[in-house]
């Protein structure tokens, strides 16, 4: 499923823009990851503060996670020391006032100051303007896989280092006194896929680098994990050595939600390497990799178990790097990709370069990595990491205690003792990962170790949409722009038809929920009865002929429905909602998946779709997610007004048009538009094919071209947007009329048969309509001496209506009288635009004349057949319209309306289903009901009976929100009591006065 050749684009070796920078809390930010199913909270001093699965469901699964490194030196006093470097929020050093963390804090310049999140990459807003490690990438993500490039559906990056540490008397830096701790920084990475194999794990890739002038030659590198499956204490742990994994499961099988548990894991993926002992660390059959040895020598050699011995560089120890297509230089960025803007250091030299796919520091393989030496599964606080030399001794020793049960679990594993000498950089990195049950966590294991051993590098979904919401009064309209159908996935190769490559854009799904974690539309269950799937509320995928279910299912058995054939659509209206219910929409795009990659083929994937809630309830939504809430507009709303038929002002095509306003609030008023069809004709040696090509839109007022030739000709899909309107287009195909044709004028009763021609192999379907004009004399001579034909002199004509243009044509005289007689046939002629061409026409209709029984009357002079066809938008077909007034309040209407000011639910009665789900703790959310059918602005007080005054609420809502909520709760901050209460709706409009009832 993963392919092991496909590049990994890395960055260079970590070099500050400042080299004296130093960690600052202040640049201390926290942030979540969002990526797929799981959703994890952290700080940028690599800090992970919780796992919450499924995204949206505010089920805990771990409190902590923390990585830490630990060295063995001597302090000024010559003591035997062992700092440990971390930053977690229990039991850890702190400086003597408190307020700094003896530990890891963030490096400034690797985040946007004016951001309260870390640097991540679908938030370009959290991006700082100048990398400090890379300037000369300034406004690109400073990506794992080169500059700009996003292969993972998100990637978090900042920072830290150990400068804080002020614990020993310890100077690692003997040209600067100033600097402390171990003299260590570290960069984090981390990393999420939303493929649906991949949606349930996160890795996690630590570089730590020794920019003290002091080598060590005994370091731990390492990681301390709180688990908190369920959301309380009573777990069991064990850790796999056969599959390199810690589980964590919940002693009752039932979390704090009260419902079922699923299975946390911790995969140790990838270790620091000794490439200098001599020794095959990671028994590979190759001794003493590097990532940092260069290119080395051009040899011919072993290259481990990654095949036979064969022509390579020898600093490419594995033998991968193939330089027709990893010779990208040092960016990672090639002429393939996008954000690519021409040759930089050591691309298409032929020799391999730090950062290009498959070498050093980009290429796992290239390490001779130690793998993991220690694990320690025990009560939490037994080994608290302030105390260094507790947590030394402990892992030093290669403890191995691989079970615990029913406990809060605390975890510790490291590799180690190994050297860092100064200015190296050795990694480790893990996985955290998830299962519904242990079957379903071990299946994503074998997942994960896949994505590992092919360098990190997995497929991933079309680009995400950009949405827009409109609500209204029981329906919400969704719009969103094509930006997906255009992204390409470097995972499924070259696009043999292109210069790139492959698309992987299929089609548009949309989910709807009540909770942020759009958990309703989870429906889809697989062969083990696991939820795999959403089930959207609508799909829209293209007419390719791909359709019905993915030939590639999941290992589990699950398959991805591709969608029926639709046709695309950027727009939707949902009329199954209930007002004042909040819903959180998504629209996704998906792919096809491939079925000819690996031995199984690469299952579909979608977009994520991302809604973020934090602590204190703020939600925040991606580019593809909305928040809305239907009901009816304010008091006295009138809705905008504007020409929803245009005038056809010119041209032939007999379809119609149509104008929609999606966006209200968006409309100009008083604007004029005028809309233009193109078209295309194009000849070929057999024939001729017409076509509408698309549409644009000139505003007229200022002459401003507001759609340039849109695509998008189908009834059932209107893009793009403009001025808050969109045109539908219902465009005719070209077909006879019969109703409309037949003969316009004088005595003949001779019917007419008409088809496309096709005897002469030179047909198509032409969009003009045709006379037939009989004459006394010879008036015309037929064509046809090149194919075969006889040219007769004729008594009529053939004029094109359309174009007002005489016509030549064929005569088929099948009697041979030079007469228009029962079964002859005309066919109209269109001259081809190369006068070299031969013949230097083409065919359109076969015009057949059909005397009735008994003989009838053949045509005769002053006889005028017509024929009459539909046709599609073309040059010269021309439309216009005007908007008129844009929404607004009218004041008598709006004194009118106020008797229709109501409370829902009346009576409210222990709960309301219109109420939001309490997502961050248990018990109940919060208690809502709702004004209906406010002014625009106006104050709300609520009286008890006794009328003392319970709580004021002030609606300062737009033209088309008429709702406002009420959460029971007084000014004073209590809950309120069960019983009947007066509300007084006070507005420029008027008052309103009525009663509603809370019922135990």
């Amino acid at each position: 499923m993963l392919l092991p050749g496909c590049p990994l684009l890395g960055q260079d070796e970590f070099i500050p823009a400042d080299i004296n920078a130093r960690g600052d809390r202040s640049w201390r930010r926290h942030g979540f990851m969002t990526g797929n199913l799981i959703t994890v909270a952290y700080f940028n001093t690599s800090h992970v503060n919780g796992l919450f699965w499924p995204t949206g469901s505010g089920h805990v699964y771990m409190d902590d996670l923390v990585p830490f490194v630990s060295v063995s030196a001597r302090d000024v006093n010559g003591n035997l020391i062992h700092p440990l470097e971390s930053n977690y929020n229990w039991n850890l050093d702190v400086s003597p006032d408190g307020l700094t963390e003896w530990g890891w804090q963030p490096l400034p310049g690797y985040l946007n100051p004016a951001q309260d999140h870390p640097a991540i990459s679908h938030r370009p807003e959290t991006w700082p303007e100048v990398w400090p490690d890379r300037p000369d990438w300034a406004g690109f993500w400073n990506g794992f896989f080169g500059r700009g490039i996003l292969n993972a559906d998100q990637e978090t990056y900042f920072v830290v280092d150990d400068d804080a540490d002020e614990e020993f008397l310890y100077f690692p830096d003997s040209t600067d006194s100033t600097r402390r701790g171990a003299g260590l920084r570290m960069s984090v990475r981390g990393l999420q896929w939303s493929h649906v194999l991949a949606e349930d794990c996160i890795f996690w890739i630590y570089d730590i680098r020794n920019v003290s002038t002091t080598s060590y030659d005994s370091t731990l590198f390492g990681m301390f994990v709180d688990s908190k499956n369920g959301g309380h204490d009573f777990d069991n742990g064990f850790y796999d050595t056969h599959i390199d994994i810690t589980y964590i499961w919940d002693q009752q099988g039932v979390g704090t939600w009260g419902g079922p548990t699923g299975w946390i894991g911790y995969g140790y993926m990838e270790s620091p390497g000794m490439g200098h002992d001599g020794i095959d660390n990671d028994e590979d059959g190759l001794v003493d990799e590097n990532r940092d040895s260069g290119p080395g020598q051009y040899i011919f050699g072993p290259v481990g178990i990654y095949g036979p011995p064969k022509f390579h560089w020898s600093g490419d120890e594995d033998g991968d790097w193939n330089p027709a297509t990893d010779d990208v230089g040092a960016d990672g960025v090639g002429p393939l990709n996008e954000n690519y803007f021409g040759p930089d250091e050591g691309e298409g030299d032929g020799i391999p370069t730090d950062g290009e796919p498959h070498f050093d520091r980009t290429d796992l393989d290239e390490s001779d990595q130690i793998g993991l030496q220690a694990v320690s599964l025990h009560s939490w606080g037994d080994y608290p990491l302030h105390e260094d030399d507790l947590v030394w001794y402990l892992l030093v020793n290669h403890v191995f205690d691989p079970i615990q049960q029913f406990d809060n679990i605390g975890i510790l594993y490291s590799s180690g003792p190994f050297p860092l000498e100064a200015g190296r950089t050795e990694r480790f990195s893990i996985a955290q990962l998830m299962g519904e049950d242990f079957d379903d966590l071990i299946r994503n294991k074998d997942i994960v170790q896949r994505i590992y051993n092919a360098n990190y590098l997995f497929a991933r979904p079309p680009d995400k949409p950009t949405v827009k919401a409109v609500a209204g009064d029981g329906y919400v309209t969704l719009t969103w722009d094509n930006r997906a159908e255009f992204s390409r996935d470097p995972f499924l190769g070259l696009d043999p038809d292109s210069l790139g490559f492959k698309k992987d854009f299929e089609g548009y799904a949309i989910y709807r929920s009540t909770d942020p974690g759009l958990l309703d539309a989870r429906l889809v269950t697989d062969a083990f009865g696991n939820t795999v799937f959403r089930k959207p509320l609508a799909q829209f995928d293209l007419k390719n002929g791909i359709k019905g279910t993915s030939p590639v299912g999941l290992p589990n058995g699950a398959h991805f429905y591709l969608g029926d054939d639709t046709g695309l659509a950027h727009s939707w209206t949902d009329t199954n909602v209930v007002n004042g219910q909040t819903y959180y929409y998504a629209v996704v795009a998906y792919d096809a998946g491939d079925p000819t990659i690996g031995s199984s083929g690469l299952p579909p994937s979608e977009t994520t779709s991302i809604i973020v809630q934090d602590e204190l309830g703020r939600l925040t939504t991606d580019i593809n997610t909305v928040i809305v809430r239907p009901g009816p507009p304010a008091a006295g709303y009138r809705p905008a007004e504007y020409q929803q038929t245009p005038e056809h002002l010119a041209g032939p095509g007999t379809g119609r048009v149509a104008v929609e306003l999606f966006h209200p609030n968006e409309m100009l008023p008083n604007r004029r538009y005028r809309i233009e069809f193109s078209d295309t004709l194009i000849f070929t040696e057999t024939g001729f094919t017409y076509a509408t090509t698309g549409y644009s839109v000139i505003r007229l007022n200022d002459d401003s071209l507001v759609v340039d030739r849109s695509e998008y000709l189908a009834s059932n899909d209107v893009f793009p947007f403009f001025d808050g309107l969109g045109v539908r287009v219902y465009n005719d195909d070209i077909h006879y009329l019969p109703g409309q044709s037949g003969l316009t004028a004088g005595n003949s009763d001779y019917q007419l048969e008409v088809r496309p021609d096709t005897i002469a192999g030179l047909s198509g379907l032409y969009p003009a309509d045709y006379e037939i004009r009989f004459a006394e004399g010879i008036v015309a001579t037929s064509r046809g001496s090149e194919l075969g034909l006889p040219e007769v002199p004729v008594n009529f004509t053939v004029h094109n209506l359309t174009e007002d243009v005489a016509a030549d044509f064929l005569f088929y005289d099948y009697d041979g009288d030079g007469r228009v007689s029962d079964g002859d046939e005309i066919v109209p002629l269109i001259p081809h635009p190369d006068s070299a061409a031969v013949p230097g026409y083409r065919t359109t209709w076969r015009i057949r004349f059909v005397a009735p029984p008994g003989g009838g009357a053949p045509p005769r002079a002053g006889d005028v057949f017509t024929v009459r066809v539909s046709k599609p938008f073309g040059r010269g077909d021309v439309f216009e319209f005007s908007t008129f007034e844009g929404p607004r309040i009218d004041a008598r209407q709006a004194r009118s309306e106020l008797d229709r000011i109501k409370v829902v639910p009346n009576p409210y009665v222990v709960t309301n289903p219109l109420e939001p789900r309490n997502l961050l703790t248990s018990g109940r959310g919060e208690r809502v009901i709702l004004f209906t059918h406010l002014p625009r602005k106006c104050t709300i007080r609520i009286y008890n009976l006794r009328g003392y005054l319970v709580d004021v609420l002030h609606h300062d809502g737009v033209d088309n929100d008429g709702l406002e909520k009420w959460d029971l709760v007084s000014r004073e901050g209590i809950d309120v009591a069960f019983g009947v209460y007066i509300y007084h709706v006070e507005s420029e409009y008027g008052t309103k006065t009525g009663r509603f009832a809370i019922i135990k």
